[in-house]
């Protein structure tokens, strides 16, 4: 006998956009909305980016974060990687990382 099951778990925190994309050159903002069926208050506890072309605010009491790229700090071909890093309110997903990018042509 085969027995066979699929489980599919929805996240505590759900966050829009899915990736944060900048032009090379564009000093423009762009906001992450995170939302939650189960939990309610605040869902952000702190946020930060992983390279330093990027500054992020978070705003107290929302579940919202703007990322501002600073292209003079981005270095053009350095194939950099970088990360919005969100310690969140949720026991089960401490951590989000939603991944940025920038589009060098």
């Amino acid at each position: 006998m085969r027995l066979e099951a699929s489980v599919f778990a929805k996240p505590d925190i759900n966050y829009e956009p899915a990736e944060v994309a900048f032009g090379k050159s564009d000093p423009a903002v762009r906001s992450v909305a995170f939302s939650s069926e189960w939990l309610s208050g605040p869902l952000v506890r702190r946020a930060f980016s992983t390279h330093r072309a990027f500054e992020v605010k978070t705003f107290v009491g929302a579940s919202k974060v703007e990322v501002q790229f600073k292209p003079e700090e981005w270095r053009l071909g350095e194939n950099a990687s970088a990360q919005l890093v969100v310690l969140s309110a949720s026991e089960q997903e401490p951590e989000i990382r939603v991944p940025i990018k920038v589009d060098e042509l």
